[in-house]
């Protein structure tokens, strides 16, 4: 089985881990190469996703013997030192594994929604 990984936040994110390592990942800069579209922010999006950011805390947290809130915290974390492209002060930072949730996520309902006709007579173009 073959898996796709193109789309703007998963390239976006295979750029991050390939330069700056797989230690944490920021989800605004996923977000920010859709253009940051409304309602599809991490924040948003960790909600839809805390029975899957639960289930990873608990894994890792079994992994390492330490608490599930403890290993939370490692899993996702506000980004508070100064900015520096690609991660801003502020952003929403988490682990690789939930990093490709989101970009797949990203990449699967707007690239959906970019591709489907915002009405019935608008079809696509073919060339």
């Amino acid at each position: 089985m073959s898996v796709k990984t193109s789309g703007l936040a998963r390239l976006a994110l295979r750029q991050q881990v390939e330069f700056l390592g797989d230690g944490q990942v920021s989800l605004d800069s996923l977000w920010r190469a859709w253009g940051s579209p409304a309602g599809h922010d991490p924040r948003s999006w960790s909600e839809l996703a805390a029975p899957l950011l639960a289930g990873f805390a608990a894994y890792r947290g079994n992994l390492g013997g330490t608490d599930r809130s403890v290993a939370m915290a490692r899993i996702v974390r506000i980004w508070e030192e100064e900015s520096k492209d690609p991660w801003r002060s502020g952003d929403l930072m988490s682990h690789e594994f939930i990093a490709w949730a989101y970009a797949t996520y990203l990449d699967t309902q707007l690239g959906r929604a970019a591709s489907t006709p915002t009405h019935p007579l608008q079809l696509p173009v073919r060339s």
